[in-house]
């Protein structure tokens, strides 16, 4: 058990909460200034800070999705189709090319690379999973509601295929232009030895690649391609007639979801250093469904709501992985999950706006909040 982890997750969850409300400025302020200086403080109080880098992922994730999902009200659920994109193409970009090859030598070929540096893989593993949202989204953002979150499902599900059965490409068969490693998947090698220094380093790039898709978040709440998103969310034909570009504003937002959620992939990669596409954390469609819970969670088309969502997320897990040892009953492990789901169930019962909703309301807290959405989702 890190007690440590568990304090600076749950420290984390109230100064975003402090950060977030807007009745206080000057508290809002100092919240927000304490809460970076935990951040920056984290992986040198941290005992083990590798659990502390998939907090920036899955958030980064969550960002993403709020902006396609929260902000224009079109639930993908294959955003771990990007996630896995971002993952393969820094591997793939980013990896030392095997040169000379030896000859007749398949492992090897499979394992050819294109070598270029590590911060130019970075940008492209936001690139590229941009680009194929666009090719994608053109079709698929003409589908609405149930239909377009099956769509995107079915092409979280496909593209681990897709990937698995192509082999090398461009090139000649025994020097090909790179390789996607087929079933096996591509190892990152260039990373230095020291496993420490990685994960500190991980971990800002990680705290900074989140922080500026919130800042990026809470710019896009307050200009007009915002203010068209939330448009098409409440009502798409009445912004359409508005003068929204929907066709336009909606591709725009599945674009820069994929971009952040390639991100997001990157980073996992450099992470555990070997992708593939039967690698759990690659392509596990659950991935899709934990962005989804975190913006829940924190609140869904809010800018603060997938960060306090993403510590909220990570401190129930980091409790429910310790609880069988809390409890000495290693028959706790089997009801994780169960027990996560009930969570996540009331959650969404009592405060369907996450915890965003309890910021953001203008009198007392009091029970007659939860007892009023009870009544709104006519429970």
């Amino acid at each position: 058990m890190n007690i440590p982890n568990l304090f600076i997750m749950a420290v984390a969850i109230m100064l975003s909460i402090v950060a977030s409300q807007r009745k206080n400025k000057m508290l809002g302020f100092a919240g927000l200034g304490v809460l970076a200086l935990l951040l920056v403080a984290a992986p040198f109080i941290s005992e083990n800070k590798a659990p502390l880098i998939p907090i920036f992922i899955l958030g980064l994730g969550a960002v993403g999705w709020n902006i396609i999902g929260g902000y224009t009200g079109y639930a993908a659920f294959g955003q771990v189709a990007f996630y896995g994109l971002g993952a393969y193409t820094v591997v793939l970009f980013g990896s030392k090319s095997r040169t000379p090859l030896p000859a007749n030598s398949l492992s090897s070929i499979q394992d050819q690379t294109i070598g270029w540096s590590l911060p130019i893989a970075f940008i492209l593993a936001a690139v590229i999973p941009a680009i194929i949202a666009l090719l994608i989204g053109l079709p698929v953002l003409k589908l609405k509601g149930h239909y377009f979150a099956i769509a995107t499902l079915g092409i979280a599900v496909a593209t681990p295929q897709v990937i698995a059965n192509i082999g090398c490409i461009g090139g000649t068969d025994q020097n090909p232009g790179f390789c996607l490693g087929l079933g096996t998947g591509l190892t990152m090698r260039p990373l230095p030895d020291d496993k420490e220094a990685n994960l500190t380093q991980l971990y800002f790039l990680g705290l900074i690649a989140m922080t500026l898709a919130v800042f990026l978040l809470w710019y896009i709440s307050r200009n007009k391609f915002g203010y068209g998103l939330f448009a098409i969310r409440e009502n798409e034909e009445a912004a359409s007639v508005m003068g929204v570009n929907t066709a336009l504003f909606k591709n725009a937002a599945f674009v820069l979801a994929a971009a952040l959620t390639g991100l997001a992939g990157a980073i996992q990669a450099m992470l555990q250093i070997q992708v593939a596409p039967n690698e759990d954390s690659i392509f596990n469609t659950s991935t899709s469904l934990y962005v989804i819970v975190i913006c829940l969670l924190g609140g869904v088309g809010t800018v603060w709501g997938p960060f306090i969502g993403t510590f909220i997320f990570a401190f129930i897990r980091e409790v429910l992985e310790n609880m069988p040892k809390w409890f000495n009953n290693k028959g706790l492990i089997e009801w994780r999950d169960v027990i996560f789901g009930l969570i996540v169930v009331l959650m969404v019962l009592f405060l369907p706006k996450g915890i965003m909703q309890l910021v953001g309301n203008k009198g007392r807290f009091t029970w007659k909040i939860f007892l009023r959405n009870i009544r709104e989702n006519s429970i």
